[in-house]
């Protein structure tokens, strides 16, 4: 790159020199390149010291956006313990078994009705974490089962959640709840399996985050004696100033009467240990 300086004009002009910074050119030009450089090309201090000031401005504001969004995905608002949980048997013999890829989509725009995630049902103390009709083993190295107000649409929702070290304020995270026919979960399990999906992505887990979803499973299942869905699912998310992201998920629902007990499970695509906890979890829920 040539230094700063008077050079022909690119625009071919004879006998006119136009001025080069070192990275761009001026808008003046002379037919003297023994001129001095004009002004626009060299600001005065001030206006150097203002423009590192601004700069160092929008670094701050850029560094506490991406802390903020990363809250969303990270450790949910409430953190109190609930008393202890369970339920289970996977009757699929291989419900994360990634088959063929789906088609890519988006999140849709479809309201989903408020719920009551923190109004709690009644079930045993037996090490292993309920909601809903459904329950799954208790995981050690996660944090004590507790609530996730984010899953907004659903009842008696409890969960666990480890923070991941490599991907800081983000979390793994094990969930099961009901879903309520009178909120709009009404009808099959798929269709009550894809709405799931979508009230996840569309809600405040992922909403600053742009997210794509690519589905690998969506099959019906029986969860013990009871019929349902899963769909496993890779949910890829993006903001400004972070790397590209995403949770490796899995969805299952399964017939509550005329509701749905409901089972969400996501950790970091590509974290192999996390992926198998999540593996061992979804073949240990039951249906009560």
């Amino acid at each position: 790159m040539p230094s700063s300086g008077w050079y022909p004009d690119p625009d071919g002009t004879p006998d006119r020199y136009r001025y080069w910074d070192g990275s761009s050119w001026s808008n003046e030009t002379t037919d003297d390149p023994r001129r001095p450089a004009p002004a626009e090309a060299t600001p005065p201090e001030g206006n150097r010291l203002r423009i590192g000031l601004l700069f160092g401005v929008l670094t701050a504001l850029v560094a506490i956006l991406v802390a903020a969004v990363l809250i969303f995905r990270g450790r949910p608002a409430a953190d109190e313990p609930l008393p202890g949980s369970s339920i289970s048997a996977w009757d699929d013999t291989s419900p994360t078994a990634r088959g063929t890829p789906g088609t890519p989509s988006r999140s849709g725009s479809s309201p989903c009705a408020p719920g009551a995630p923190h109004q709690r049902g009644a079930h045993p103390s037996d090490g292993r974490v309920h909601g809903g009709n459904l329950s799954f083993a208790e995981v050690e190295r996660f944090e004590p089962p507790g609530p996730e107000p984010r899953l907004s649409f659903a009842y008696d929702v409890a969960q666990q959640y480890l923070s991941v070290n490599e991907n800081p304020g983000w979390i793994a995270q094990l969930a099961v709840g009901q879903l309520r026919a009178a909120d709009g979960f009404a009808g099959n399990a798929e269709g009550t399996a894809q709405r799931l999906v979508q009230c996840v992505i569309d809600g405040a887990m992922y909403a600053p985050y742009r997210p794509s979803r690519h589905d690998w499973t969506s099959k019906a299942v029986e969860v013990s004696g009871k019929p349902g869905w899963i769909i496993e699912t890779d949910i890829r998310v993006s903001a400004a100033g972070l790397p590209l992201l995403g949770d490796s998920a899995v969805f299952i629902v399964v017939e509550d009467g005329q509701d749905w007990g409901m089972f969400f499970g996501a950790v970091p695509i590509g974290n192999s240990d996390l992926e198998q906890i999540l593996t061992d979890t979804v073949a240990s829920v039951r249906a009560s």
